[in-house]
């Protein structure tokens, strides 16, 4: 999935507009959310404003993490996974490594994207 870029400051919107699209031409229904609104656990302020697209069919739901430690995301990934939940952390490329280390062990899978001119591209599904 592909989507134009127009500013660095629109960068979370525009890989999670391309997320929401692939999803919606699977026909799912598909939300845009902050993390805090799908998890039932404590979770940091950091945390709690991650966006969440949820692929409601397939019961996915990808987090936007650009920032921030991703260690903090464990408790919510946990708990989303507890409740049938796939879930996929969309990475900045060059956090990979990061986000490999941190999140090993947990229910979790990597997705990185990276900006190629002024789109943004999505590498494989890893696991941690």
């Amino acid at each position: 999935m592909v989507a134009t870029l127009h500013t660095d400051a629109v960068i979370d919107a525009v890989v999670a507009e391309a997320a929401v699209a692939a999803y919606v031409a699977r026909g799912n229904r598909v939300l845009d959310i902050s993390l805090i609104e799908m998890v039932h656990v404590s979770v940091g302020a950091d945390v709690a404003t991650v966006r969440s697209i949820v692929a409601v069919e397939d019961r996915v739901v990808e987090l936007v993490v650009d920032d921030g430690p991703f260690e903090a995301l464990g408790p919510a990934m946990w708990a989303l996974a507890a409740r049938g939940w796939d879930v996929v952390a969309l990475t900045p490329s060059g956090r990979n490594g990061e986000a490999h280390r941190a999140l090993r062990g947990t229910p979790c899978r990597i997705q990185p994207w990276w900006v190629e001119g002024r789109e943004v591209r999505f590498g494989r599904l890893e696991t941690p």
